[in-house]
């Protein structure tokens, strides 16, 4: 699963920041400083395959989603914000890849 979920990591990441900040008005906040919030502006999908690309949530998701959330919260102080980004990314990868992301790759 995951050699075929890695190349579309960028895509993955910008679709679920920009779902977050659209299911999840307050997330904005800690993006405040954007001109534009909307989930196709530029700066969101940057930042979304950013958030991907440094593979520190494909790194951790590969063992555990409440690992990611637990490390990430511990230097980031942002728990709220990467809870809802690691539920939205677990999400994406399932719109992505049906057939692929089963029961047992989630775990």
């Amino acid at each position: 699963f995951w050699d075929k979920a890695t190349p579309k990591a960028p895509e993955i990441g910008a679709e679920a920041l920009g779902r977050m900040l659209i299911a999840y008005p307050q997330t904005k906040t800690h993006c405040s400083h954007w001109a534009y919030l909307s989930p196709d502006s530029a700066q969101v999908t940057m930042h979304g395959a950013n958030i991907m690309a440094s593979g520190i949530l494909t790194t951790f998701l590969k063992f555990n989603v409440f690992l990611v959330i637990y490390e990430l919260t511990r230097f980031l102080h942002i728990y709220l914000f990467i809870q809802i980004l690691a539920h939205n990314i677990i999400l994406c990868m399932a719109m992505f890849f049906q057939e692929d992301f089963t029961p047992e790759v989630h775990r």
